[in-house]
């Protein structure tokens, strides 16, 4: 079975909500593989976590774009009403988690319009800044490596520039260092990460291998060749070292696995989803992962995404160890569309979404395994976003993380 991701840069960017939408190319995904089917499930899972609290948040990380670092934030909560730091914003509206991206070296490919100075906040630098703040404010932190320089999605995940000719015992080593190093940062500087997640929707493998100039699918992490082989041995390598850094790094961060397979729970089936993390889990082994992460956007789910959570449980019950999230999602505030029928592209039916969808997920899922959700922001002020074009907050941003009753 073949899919057609809807946007080319990054399924989270929601530009079909922005207005343009691009075509990307054509990623092959099979259905219910055979070698997915044939692995058993394993019996020992990651040590027991801290599930208490939902994940309540935003993954806002250009923030730093938008504020100065803090220093000049344009974010009000009413026309006329004081500026405020965002962070603090979240964390007084009952938010408690914030995600962050980091790219290796952002334009270190030299890609054409890539600003570095914009993209610098994004980098482990500027990770490390972010972490400081978000531990300032006290929100947990949830670090998300795409291990590229640039957007990693179930459509393109492609080497750092400085990896581009290591081989693969290197590769794989390198996934250790780096991941190593970003996250003992954090923990030396009096900010580690409540989570890491290994990799971004890396639902089709990370680190692909460059056919273009030859390389053969399977030197890399890529999970479905076009020769129709999966390729878990590699892949399932890349990402046991990246937790096995996490864990030497700071032993008390989780780990998250996210795809985007919660957008594809309608069409390929919950089986799938099931196999799939079955499957990466026998290929960390002994290494373990703690948390499962789904990215839910209406508009990629054709506006199923309340049959998509009815059915985790399922999941849970594959997984009980587990807790799962949504990693990401989002509905417009504004616009042409409102891909879910029952809630209006406005303020308040952002608002309902995002309620109806955290009591959804938690009223499917037993109580210990309701991770939370958190809201993916590619811009502040687009259709999608949390405030409106002038910066002033959105019903959702202010009543949409309280706890639930």
């Amino acid at each position: 079975q073949q899919f057609k991701p809807d946007c080319t840069v990054g399924w989270g960017l929601c530009l079909c909500f922005l207005g343009t939408v691009s075509e990307a190319s054509v990623v092959p995904r099979p259905r219910h593989s055979a070698a997915l089917a044939s692995r058993s499930q394993v019996s020992q899972w990651g040590p027991s976590v801290d599930v208490a609290t939902e994940w309540r948040g935003f993954d806002i990380s250009q923030l730093s774009n938008d504020d100065d670092n803090g220093a000049t934030p344009p974010f009000r909560r009413e026309p006329g009403s004081a500026k405020e730091d965002a962070l603090v914003m979240l964390k007084e509206s009952g938010g408690n988690t914030f995600r962050m991206r980091v790219w290796n070296d952002p334009c270190a490919d030299h890609r054409p319009g890539c600003n570095a100075t914009q993209c610098a906040y994004a980098n482990p630098k500027g990770v490390l800044r972010m972490g400081a703040r978000c531990h300032a404010a006290g929100l947990k932190y949830v670090v998300d490596f795409h291990y590229s320089d640039w957007w990693a999605d179930p459509g393109k995940q492609y080497k750092p520039t400085e990896w581009k000719h290591l081989d693969f015992d290197d590769l794989a080593e390198a996934v250790y260092n780096f991941t190593y190093k970003v996250v003992h940062d954090l923990v030396e500087q009096g900010t580690p990460p409540a989570a890491v997640q290994i990799g971004n929707e890396i639902s089709n493998g990370m680190l692909w291998a460059n056919e273009s100039i030859g390389e053969p699918c399977s030197s890399g992490g890529k999970l479905f060749c076009a020769d129709k082989t999966t390729n878990w041995k590699q892949f399932g390598r890349l990402v046991a070292r990246g937790i096995d850094a996490v864990r030497a790094a700071s032993p008390t961060s989780e780990v998250a696995i996210h795809t985007d397979l919660g957008n594809h729970v309608m069409t390929d089936g919950i089986d799938y989803l099931i196999s799939w993390y079955t499957s990466l889990a026998n290929a960390v082994a002994p290494a373990k992962f703690d948390r499962i992460g789904l990215s839910m956007y209406p508009q990629f789910d054709h506006g199923k995404t309340f049959e998509t959570v009815a059915q985790l449980p399922r999941l849970a019950r594959a997984f009980p160890a587990l807790p799962i999230y949504i990693a990401e999602t989002v509905y417009p505030a504004d616009g042409p569309t409102h891909p879910e029928a029952k809630f209006n592209a406005t303020p308040s039916g952002q608002l309902d979404y995002l309620l109806a969808l955290r009591r959804a997920a938690a009223t499917a899922l037993p109580q210990a395994q309701f991770g939370g959700v958190l809201w993916w922001e590619g811009s502040e002020t687009s259709w999608v976003s949390l405030w409106d074009q002038n910066y002033v907050a959105r019903p959702a941003l202010l009543h949409g993380f309280a706890e639930l009753n």
